[in-house]
């Protein structure tokens, strides 16, 4: 399975555009993303003064720190080396974090965090249309169909799918079971 780099001619790119030029969008969520999630994890008592927001975000800050952020950052220097499965990485991420951070948004009224939030999920927003603006989509359908076997994702979804299946069914059956039944007067 060929996932890595391109092997076709030698201006190939994934995208009409290098994305060496745009690195500043990428500096700021970065630096947002640092200064938010730090920031979370030192004060998280004056930040969330709520128990339960404690217990939720702090967790996913650790998240953010430990995984979305290496993702990001390995998915950024892969895309400059033209390499398909770093393109996945950096948009992935970036969904992820407006994911996150819409539900921080939400969870605060106007404070110097909502603005933090806000400009983070606007610069991911930004650098999320630069990015499908810029795809070559011809360069990426042939190499995802050198790369992807077809049968192999079919039957991995449909494993998916009759697991799926088999935990709501289970579920399902649970619940009827469990149910009290009345006498009949």
């Amino acid at each position: 399975m060929n996932i890595g780099k391109v092997k076709s001619s030698k201006n190939t790119f994934l995208l009409k555009q290098s994305p060496r030029k745009d690195y500043m969008i990428i500096a700021i969520i970065i630096i947002l993303l640092l200064l938010t999630s730090i920031s979370s994890l030192f004060v998280s008592r004056l930040l969330y003064p709520v128990e339960e927001l404690r217990n939720s975000f702090v967790s996913t800050d650790i998240i953010n720190l430990l995984i979305v952020l290496p993702l990001l950052i390995s998915g950024y220097i892969l895309v400059n080396r033209n390499c398909l499965i770093g393109l996945t990485f950096y948009i992935g991420s970036l969904f992820v974090i407006i994911y996150h951070y819409i539900a921080y948004a939400s969870a605060f009224s106007i404070t110097f965090q909502f603005i933090l939030y806000i400009s983070l999920i606007g610069f991911c927003i930004l650098e999320i249309i630069r990015l499908i603006r810029s795809l070559d989509l011809y360069k990426i359908k042939e190499e995802i169909a050198i790369a992807i076997p077809v049968r192999l994702i079919a039957g991995v979804l449909i494993i998916l799918g009759l697991l799926f299946l088999l935990r709501a069914g289970n579920t399902i059956i649970k619940a009827f079971m469990e149910v009290k039944r009345f006498p009949s007067t």
